[in-house]
């Protein structure tokens, strides 16, 4: 009897010894490959720690202002990223992205030979942290009540204390090294050098359109705003009085010039089809019924922001190419290798 337990006992070891070391067998050392390139799991797994607490300190701060509610009720603006931090597949999928962008990033860097120095990484590191060692102080502005400053040693020594807090933080939770820990910024430095490279021929002006519009929220008041306009009403007038966008109808419907791809795409079709001086709607979108005005079209220098916007398609549009080109592949089981810590509860989130 003794002598079958323990059979049994040693068979029974032997089955779970064998399940657990296929188990981890079939946990592999990798999460994606890029081209041939893998993303190591172990680095996969640090990335997410670290995502995971420096979303954890944004949050904190604006508990600490506005009070735990401003994370959990789904009326404030913080909730989809404390529900984004709660949905552990959707962050670290983010994550994941944002690491197969690097290896993207540094094929393109190496066909094109950009490196990043020393300097650019300890520039990103400044920027990260606010730090601006060769700034010139700003005087107080009339009115303003001149504040206490540090020196610039007293700068150095406080930028210095809050890079090597973060860094043993980011060390303890994330499980980094400083080396690894500062290889984030090199990789950002190298994808801004990349993000110049791609964008630097972006033309500097295009072809605007100047429109006015009015915005109701029904067919039937476009349809009765359209019959007045058409009765002879001035379109600015119309718009002042009855359009739902505040913003613009202060201006009589004026959305002042802009380039494509500002607006809906109802909106846009609309607008680029017709001749200045034309007279369109009602379009719906998303928002509602519009009634436009096209007042004229031309080349025009882009203003920055506008710029940006198109710098920023450019590069969209290569990194979107440069993964299909790259031949990304995921593991199955990626999700799997998703580490559990550090925990919302330990990070000191509700």
């Amino acid at each position: 009897m003794e002598l079958n337990l323990l059979r049994s006992a040693g068979q029974l070891f032997i089955l779970l010894a064998f399940a657990l070391t296929t188990a981890f067998q079939q946990l592999p050392d990798h999460v994606a490959v890029v081209g041939g390139d893998p993303i190591p799991t172990a680095l996969f797994q640090q990335r997410v720690r670290l995502a995971r607490w420096t979303t954890a300190q944004q949050l904190l701060q604006v508990m600490q202002t506005y009070g735990p509610n401003a994370l959990t009720d789904p009326g404030s603006p913080y909730n989809g990223q404390y529900k984004n931090l709660n949905d552990s597949v959707t962050f670290a999928q983010q994550v994941l992205d944002s690491l197969i962008t690097v290896k993207l990033v540094q094929r393109e860097a190496a066909a094109r030979g950009i490196t990043v120095t020393d300097d650019d990484v300890q520039n990103q590191i400044n920027a990260f942290f606010g730090y601006a060692p060769n700034a010139t102080p700003q005087p107080p502005q009339p009115g303003e009540t001149p504040q206490p400053s540090l020196n610039p040693t007293e700068m150095a020594q406080a930028f210095q204390e809050e890079r090597d807090n973060y860094f043993g933080q980011a060390g303890d939770i994330a499980r980094m090294s400083q080396a690894e820990v500062i290889a984030t910024f090199a990789e950002q430095a190298l994808q801004i050098k990349v993000y110049e490279a791609l964008t630097k021929n972006v033309p500097t002006q295009g072809q605007q359109v100047k429109v006015r519009h009015i915005l109701v929220d029904s067919l039937e008041k476009a349809n009765a705003l359209l019959a007045q306009i058409q009765g002879g009403a001035s379109f600015a007038d119309v718009a002042k009085a009855n359009s739902q966008d505040a913003t613009s109808a202060a201006n009589g419907g004026d959305l002042g010039w802009s380039p494509h791809g500002v607006y809906f795409p109802e909106f846009e079709d609309a607008i680029w089809k017709v001749a200045p001086g034309t007279l369109i709607g009602p379009i719906k979108t998303p928002v509602g019924f519009h009634l436009i005005l096209v007042e004229g079209r031309e080349v025009r220098p882009l203003t920055e922001a506008d710029l940006i916007r198109e710098r920023d398609a450019v590069y969209r549009l290569w990194l979107q190419q440069a993964r299909d080109k790259a031949n990304v592949q995921i593991v199955d089981n990626w999700p799997a290798l998703i580490p559990a810590e550090p925990t919302l509860k330990a990070l000191g989130l509700p």
